[in-house]
Formats: C-alpha cells, sequence, structure tokens
C-alpha cells in the first residue's frame, strides 16, 4: 500500500524535496513560575517541505481544499439539526400534550401539501 506522501505526489504531479528553510519558535513556558525565566528559553525548530506544482495542478488543489472545508461546514450544519431533532423528541416524550399537539401540526401540514 502506498503512503499519503506517494499519492499525494502521483495524484498532483508534484515533486516534494526537504526545504533548506526551517522555523524557530520558542515553546509555551509559563515565565511567572520563575524569576530566571530568560535561562530556560529554547528554541524548536519546524523543517519545512518544498512542493513544486504546475498551476493547473495547483489550483486543482485549492478547489480540493475548498469543497473539504464546505463539506465539514455542512456536517456540523447537519449534526446541529440532528441535535436539535433530539432535543424536540426528548421535550415530545416528556410533554404529551406536546406531543399531542406537534402530531396534529404534522396531520395539517400533510393535508396542506395534497
Amino acid at each position: 500500500m502506498k503512503d499519503a506522501i506517494t499519492l499525494f505526489k502521483e495524484k498532483y504531479n508534484a515533486d516534494v524535496n526537504q526545504s533548506q528553510r526551517r522555523y524557530a519558535r520558542i515553546p509555551r513556558y509559563d515565565y511567572l513560575q520563575s524569576h530566571h525565566a530568560v535561562d530556560y528559553i529554547t528554541h524548536e525548530y519546524d523543517y519545512c517541505i518544498d512542493v513544486t506544482l504546475t498551476k493547473e495542478q495547483f489550483h486543482k488543489l485549492v478547489e480540493s481544499d475548498h469543497y473539504y472545508t464546505q463539506l465539514s461546514r455542512n456536517q456540523e450544519y447537519n449534526q446541529q439539526i440532528v441535535d436539535m431533532l433530539r432535543v424536540d423528541e426528548r421535550v415530545r416524550m416528556d410533554n404529551p400534550s406536546v406531543d399531542k399537539a406537534y402530531k396534529k401540526y404534522l396531520m395539517l401540514l400533510e393535508l396542506a401539501r395534497k
């Protein structure tokens, strides 16, 4: 089975190489704990990767990212709807009069659709 990087390279016809660039960052440290916090500051380095894509493949990647972002938002929205329906169902179960009114509402709605 191919790894994710190999599949990415094949899908986008990309060239992926280790970069000479790296980013230094200071890890989070609670400076209020020590008066000598400056003595403990260290840098961690994130190494970078160079990815070379054609313009067409880059646009394809951006469109794909946009699609999956929208899909993720839709899933969150759908989950909110399901959660709301569960709450409504619980209210109907706990209150028989609400359940009776809801069933009448559904009946009237069905008649209006015909």
